[in-house]
């Protein structure tokens, strides 16, 4: 699937409200998962914590369902104290878990991405929102960990050149 069409796979966590997406790209540690819990909290559909889909079709960006558990640290997860009795804790990696989709619902399998974040965590820092000028929004996607560029590997070069057409779209 992967290769026949403008699709990528991204570290970032996708949630919706009303079809109107929210991407969330970081790398580990950024606060993607605290984010995506915070919106969950406010009525958004999930879609993903770690790998949403990403496709380029008929000139919009479309997210599909990936589904899997948020994890949260422990300094996260005190954020939602509500919550509290839905986390699991796991020992060995020593982050508790969250089943974002719950018993009854069903995860949606598409939304337009409308909206696209950079978290940046900071231990007791303000959240800040800026909106990024076109060129620092590519660049800022770039640095996803499934980017590809200049690799002899044909699938890998695909891979690239999808990367950069959705890219070149959401900026």
């Amino acid at each position: 699937i992967l290769s026949s069409l403008v699709t990528i796979v991204s570290s970032a966590s996708l949630v919706s409200k009303k079809n109107s997406g929210v991407l969330m790209i970081g790398r580990s540690g950024a606060g993607k998962s605290t984010l995506s819990v915070a919106f969950l909290h406010h009525g958004f559909n999930y879609f993903s914590d770690e790998h949403p889909i990403v496709e380029l079709r008929n000139g919009k960006i479309i997210g599909k369902s990936f589904i899997n558990r948020i994890g949260l640290t422990s300094v996260s997860a005190k954020n939602f104290p509500d919550l509290k009795k839905s986390f699991e804790w796991n020992s060995n990696i020593r982050k508790f878990y969250f089943n974002p989709w719950g018993k009854n619902e069903t995860v949606p399998d598409t939304c337009s991405i409308d909206k696209i974040v950079f978290p940046k965590f900071q231990h007791r820092g303000k959240f800040k929102i800026r909106k990024l000028k076109p060129l620092e929004l590519f660049g800022n996607l770039t640095r996803d960990d499934y980017f590809f560029a200049d690799t002899q590997d044909d699938f890998k070069n695909k891979l690239a050149q999808n990367h950069l057409e959705i890219m070149m779209e959401l900026t």
